[in-house]
């Protein structure tokens, strides 16, 4: 459509409003007072929005976008979407660009934002408005800057920074990260709005996805490789703090081994789970975790069942025989098999404890004090379930099985495997969260409690 038909456009609709009907059954002009435009609102893209609702402020960072949406309101009652419909416009394009679909998307991909796409250039604070025929709303923005950009990578379940911050991958494998930054005082994860490269491409050695940032060992090779998260708005990215870059090289593997959870490989009780780990030694000496990429199989599942890297015992007997491979670059890899038995017990008590993620774990110590994690961290901590079965013969570590809960969510979190975040809400202030796990057997429910410090 062009400059001057849009014009002559706008003139046609002021000029006779009772022939040019907007849809939703609602027309611009005044024909009665059913169907007059009353209202225009802002609000968050996917948020309902409300007469009695509209966003008077937001708060944002540099280089991550965020989407408004205008829903105007008629004297009927009735309300459309006018997100496309409005003109946007920001009080500070140098600090603030809103797209109109005309700002093109700065990754190369001949894409652009979307009506009511907030594009930060800098921090600051602006005033954005949507208007539609001098019906207008608006909105107070400020922008602040993130803080410690950091990659991660994702390594049983947990995504965290490796020792000196390094690692090595083992051809055809694959590895995940994640990026986050400091958004006043919270870590959050930023990866959606990442795009992803490597400082120095080689892909003969490995690849790494734009969009998602995972990456793929393509074959060995000796070149150190820089994971980049950079983000579209800004020149911004993990390598602006050079103490934040993440290396990693390229290795063959020289074999893998079945690594199973519980030390000493006791039987596994029926109703409870345990990880086998497969783990990859590669030339460097590193060893890689596997797991969700090698394949897990048991020759009697009617003993032990296999889903993932899990093993569930679902009845008395054995052993099973359990065995693992991986194929990767065109070579198989098998590990020695191991031999898990199960039997049934009788749960008497559960205690509870807590380690650094990662951490070695095999029992709880018979005293502890409470965990401390960091307002606003994404760092969790482990907690452990370990259960007491038999009168005190056996033990067995259930934390997969019990039911985790936090006396105060507003101040920690915690998953179902254990992991807790003390982040919500980016407190500050010390608070003592009680961790409590619970586990029922047939005939009996104990529960075990731990305390847990945000500070």
């Amino acid at each position: 459509m062009n400059h001057l038909f849009q014009k002559a456009l706008h003139a046609l609709r002021r000029a006779a409003p009772y022939f040019l009907c907007l849809p939703l059954a609602a027309c611009s002009g005044a024909v009665g007072q059913g169907n007059a435009p009353k209202l225009l609102v802002i609000s968050r893209s996917g948020v309902s929005a409300s007469e009695t609702a509209s966003l008077a402020s937001l708060r944002m960072y540099e280089c991550l976008p965020s989407v408004l949406a205008a829903t105007m309101y008629f004297q009927d009652g009735s309300s459309g979407d006018f997100t496309a419909r409005v003109h946007w416009s920001s009080s500070d394009p140098g600090t603030l660009k809103i797209s109109n679909g005309d700002i093109a998307v700065a990754n190369g991909s001949g894409s652009y934002y979307a009506a009511g796409t907030l594009v930060p250039v800098t921090s600051g604070n602006v005033i954005a408005t949507a208007d539609y025929d001098g019906i207008s709303a608006q909105i107070a923005i400020s922008i602040g800057t993130p803080q410690s950009i950091t990659v991660k990578t994702l390594h049983d379940g947990n995504y965290i920074v490796p020792d000196g911050q390094y690692f090595s991958l083992g051809a055809g494998t694959t590895q995940s990260l994640q990026v986050t930054a400091w958004l006043d005082g919270v870590e959050t994860d930023v990866s959606g709005y990442a795009g992803w490269s490597l400082l120095q491409p080689n892909d003969s050695e490995a690849t790494i996805n734009a969009g998602s940032g995972l990456i793929t060992a393509v074959g060995a090779g000796s070149q150190l490789l820089t994971p980049v998260a950079g983000f579209a708005p800004c020149t911004l990215n993990n390598l602006s703090d050079p103490s934040n870059a993440l290396d990693f090289t390229v290795q063959h593997i020289q074999g893998i081994a079945i690594e199973p959870e519980f030390s000493g490989n006791p039987q596994l009780i029926v109703g409870n789970t345990e990880k086998m780990n497969v783990v990859a030694t590669l030339d460097d000496g590193y060893a890689q975790n596997l797991n969700g990429l090698a394949t897990l199989s048991s020759s009697d599942t009617g003993i032990v069942a296999v889903s993932s890297s899990q093993l569930s015992a679902v009845a008395a007997g054995g052993p099973a025989i359990i065995g693992a491979s991986f194929t990767g670059a065109g070579v198989t890899y098998t590990a020695p098999s191991i031999t898990v038995s199960t039997a049934t017990a009788t749960l008497q008590t559960v205690s509870i404890c807590w380690t650094a993620v990662l951490a070695a774990f095999s029992t709880c110590p018979a005293t502890q004090g409470g965990a401390t994690v960091v307002a606003g961290s994404l760092t969790p901590v482990q907690f452990h379930a370990i259960g007491t079965y038999d009168a005190g013969t056996l033990t067995q570590d259930i934390t997969r099985q019990v039911t985790w809960a936090s006396s105060d969510a507003t101040a920690a979190t915690i998953g179902s495997s254990g992991n807790s975040i003390g982040q919500a809400l980016g407190i500050t202030a010390q608070s003592s969260v009680t961790i409590t796990g619970s586990d029922s057997a047939a005939q009996n429910v104990t529960s075990a409690k731990q305390q847990l410090v945000v500070q």
